[in-house]
């Protein structure tokens, strides 16, 4: 068996105010500085939805790209 890496592009949110990012924190969210802790959104929309409803102040979202591993059989 062989890995292979695959890349995703991602996004996260950064609340404009106070420049910390979306986080999730015991199934609600949380604000983090750090950008390696940032939730990561799969779709756009939904990174806007989650923002305009916790960012009152403006927000900006950012594609990011991460590593997705997967197993081949060879």
């Amino acid at each position: 068996m062989a890995q292979q890496l695959n890349f995703v592009v991602l996004f996260i949110v950064q609340d404009s105010e106070s420049k910390c990012f979306l986080m999730p924190e015991d199934g609600d969210v949380g604000f983090t500085s750090w950008a390696h802790e940032a939730g990561r959104f799969a779709d756009y929309g939904e990174a806007v939805d989650t923002a305009e409803l916790h960012c009152h102040e403006g927000f900006h979202v950012t594609k990011v790209v991460d590593q997705a591993a997967s197993f081949i059989h060879e």
